[in-house]
């Protein structure tokens, strides 16, 4: 295809995403907080990597950027080389590995920012530019929080030391936020990518397994800011608020990885308020609302019936801590640290919506 490149001279920086309709709603509360994000003397490009997207859809998106931002759609299909790599293409959405062909396809640009449609702009990520180095033929990412806990996430972990060794392991990004550093070496990307691919075509991560593979010793780690991973929240909340992850002030970029959809779960955590927030001054609020309410309400019905025990826990732990300790098990003891503000914040925002 023809090569993506500035639409003016001045434009060094190009952010990208890619999706199919199925998540095109979920698209424009990203963009939204981008434009909120970007200082008003910054120019960007945005380009979309698509697959059939409705009209409707092209226009609400068209109405986010008038008058601030080129926006450019690209039909997926067209963006990859199918020819040579049709038993991998065959096996995963093809939305979730165009970010792979990213260094071939465009020209012109100093970086390139990918962004998952499942993330979230909290503050300013015009930063991430000059933090993410200036040596060509690299990327920059975020460390995947899971490889960090091995204990949680044993599979995954064995999985991650198998692709890239014991010693190599930890060096491990997420694929959701990632900056392409330009110039590429298209010759050498092309041999690295067949090598790649054809090492990870029955990965458990797809597209994150390929590119950490492609950029083995050749990334540069961002700080977790970058890429707050939401999908890890559930399994390991104490650690993630201990580490400081669940400040919502220093958030940069949320990713809802895995089931934490904001529109398909509850988790307790501000950025989903403030999501929300932000979708309900959009036109695809109905639509946002509507993916998988089933399984939001089956949740919220969950949540009424457990609300007895919390109390309990949360009286026993103020009234009678000496009863409360010899009840619960020393995880239990942590899980309460946070069980007041968690039911509060849910008693005034998360029940709200159902």
């Amino acid at each position: 295809m023809r090569k993506i490149q500035p639409s003016s001279e001045e434009i060094k920086y190009c952010v990208v995403s890619s999706f199919n309709q199925t998540f095109a709603p979920v698209y424009i509360p990203l963009l939204v907080s981008i434009k909120n994000n970007v200082p008003e003397n910054l120019n960007l490009d945005i380009v979309l990597l698509i697959d059939d997207i409705s009209v409707f859809f092209r226009r609400q998106i068209e109405d986010v950027v008038e008058g601030r931002f080129n926006v450019r759609f690209v039909e997926g299909g067209d963006f990859i080389d199918k020819e040579n790599y049709s038993s991998f293409l065959g096996k995963w959405a093809l939305a979730s590995i165009y970010r792979l062909w990213i260094p071939l396809n465009f020209k012109g640009y100093e970086k390139v920012l990918y962004l998952d449609s499942d993330t979230f702009i909290k503050n300013d990520f015009t930063k991430v530019f000059d933090e993410s180095g200036s040596e060509g033929h690299t990327i920059a990412a975020v460390r995947d929080f899971g490889v960090r806990n091995p204990v949680l996430f044993r599979k995954m972990c064995s999985h991650i030391e198998g692709l890239l060794g014991e010693e190599r392991k930890l060096e491990y990004v997420n694929s959701g936020v990632v900056v392409f550093n330009f110039p590429f070496s298209e010759a050498l990307y092309k041999k690295d990518l067949a090598r790649a691919i054809q090492m990870c075509s029955s990965g458990m991560f797809p597209d994150q397994d390929v590119l950490n593979i492609l950029f083995d010793g050749r990334k540069k780690f961002l700080d977790d800011k970058y890429n707050v991973q939401f999908g890890y929240y559930e399994q390991d909340r104490i650690s993630f608020r201990k580490k400081g992850k669940g400040d919502v002030g220093e958030i940069v970029v949320a990713h809802f990885t895995g089931k934490s959809k904001p529109w398909s779960t509850l988790l307790v955590h501000e950025i989903y308020s403030y999501y929300w927030q932000v979708v309900l001054g959009t036109r695809v609020a109905p639509y946002m609302y509507s993916l998988n309410s089933s399984v939001r309400i089956r949740q919220a019905k969950n949540l009424e019936r457990k609300r007895w025990r919390w109390r309990l826990k949360l009286f026993l732990y103020q009234r009678c801590p000496f009863l409360f300790f010899i009840l619960f098990s020393e995880k239990k003891k942590l899980e309460c640290e946070t069980l007041e503000g968690d039911y509060l914040y849910l008693d005034r925002w998360e029940m709200k919506m159902f």
